[in-house]
């Protein structure tokens, strides 16, 4: 394997088993509702916690598929999929070798990529991940009454005249208004949920997931989950059958 340390901008266009997260993790649901003008641009209003798997930008080791190793400033976003990290000028961008690279070691956790998805590593072994998948569905309606919340979303550009309210834009360097005829909102829903992935593969937290990961274990799997009452939404109770699977907990 050969490492190296690179300057990711320059590559732009604008396994470790048994790998364990030692904190709980929770799954979770928000909804964010963003008022824009019909047809514009709105992915920069989404909060970047909805796009991000990782809280900020940090230093990480990036293990491809073919074995090389490289360093580099990045987060994984998972709108589209890819990484990005930040140019020397500042604007995040794309890293061009995304697409081969298939984990992702922060500081506090290991991200993987499977069918097209990063997903936050919680237990690991050999090919089978315990994993947290995070989504961002996106909607977008016409708004002819406009929520509080979905204002507040864009309060820096709102100007009030005499009655009624109305949205300042830069078109080409001027400001213009526009009524609320003119805008949609887009209601962005976070969520994130437990997943096996085995191999390439990604598949829902239920017990037949976990007898198609350890086939050579099915009926001990059967008689642990109804021994112990397993509960496919809880982290604990997930980490314990996964570990039974694994050969780590008797």
């Amino acid at each position: 394997m050969r490492i190296r340390t690179v300057h990711l901008f320059i590559l732009l266009l604008t396994v470790i088993a048994g790998t364990l997260s030692s904190a709980a993790q929770e799954t979770q649901e928000r909804t964010v509702n963003l008022l824009v003008k019909d047809g514009a641009r709105f992915d920069h209003l989404i909060p970047r916690s909805m796009k991000y798997i990782l809280p900020q930008f940090e230093e990480c080791r990036l293990l491809t598929s073919y074995g090389d190793e490289y360093v580099g400033l990045v987060n994984a976003n998972i709108t589209t999929g890819t990484l990005h990290t930040i140019s020397p000028e500042g604007d995040t961008v794309g890293v061009t070798i995304s697409d081969d690279i298939n984990r992702v070691i922060a500081s506090n956790r290991t991200i993987i990529k499977r069918d097209g998805k990063y997903l936050t590593v919680i237990l690991e072994h050999r090919d089978v991940a315990l994993c947290i998948m995070p989504t961002l569905k996106i909607d977008m309606f016409a708004e002819a009454d406009p929520t509080t919340e979905a204002l507040n979303s864009i309060k820096d550009k709102i100007s009030t005249t005499g009655s009624f309210t109305m949205v300042m834009y830069s078109d080409y360097g001027r400001p213009t208004y526009r009524n609320y005829s003119d805008m949609v909102t887009v209601r962005c829903k976070y969520s994130t949920q437990y997943v096996i992935a085995i191999g390439e593969k990604i598949y829902p937290c239920k017990l037949s997931s976990f007898l198609k990961a350890f086939p050579e274990k099915k009926k001990a799997i059967r008689d642990y989950t109804k021994l112990y009452y397993t509960d496919f939404t809880n982290d604990e109770s997930l980490r314990m059958l996964f570990e039974y699977c694994a050969g780590l907990r008797y």
